[in-house]
């Protein structure tokens, strides 16, 4: 009878962290991670980052969160990595806005000439450049 073979010890997977770049397909997210290593050669640090796709199966994930990642099997053609939990949230926009201070006028904010009626110049169809004059005449 054959003696059973010992086990082997499983490697630790690769833990990353990166800042979400895109969350707009499903279940996925682009992160970037940096890398600073110093050249062996040149004796200079040298800083390098990767993009990489990322599984998050709950889509939890916004642009911008700091992320940390675990190294998995192959998921799909470009997929290497799982979500583990998400370090730092970004704060997004939305969070900061008041519903209440929002308006649906559009040109509330813009400076009264944009939104002002009135011709902007003294040019007429007699004098196409009225509006030359009254500046000479105001340099003056």
């Amino acid at each position: 009878m054959a003696t059973p073979l010992p086990a082997i010890p499983r490697q630790k997977t690769r833990s990353l962290i990166g800042r979400v770049l895109k969350n707009k397909m499903q279940k996925t997210i682009v992160v970037q991670v940096d890398t600073v290593y110093k050249h062996p050669k040149y004796k200079r640090y040298v800083k390098t980052s990767s993009r990489l796709m990322v599984h998050d199966e709950k889509n939890e994930c916004g642009v911008g969160d700091v992320v940390e990642i675990l190294q998995s099997r192959p998921l799909s053609r470009h997929k290497r990595y799982t979500l583990n939990r998400v370090v730092k949230p970004m704060p997004h926009i939305k969070d900061y806005i008041d519903p209440a201070h929002v308006s649906s006028d559009p040109t509330k904010f813009l400076p009264s000439t944009y939104t002002s009626t009135a011709p902007l110049s003294s040019a007429t169809k007699d004098d196409p450049l009225g509006y030359v004059k009254e500046n000479l005449q105001q340099s003056k």
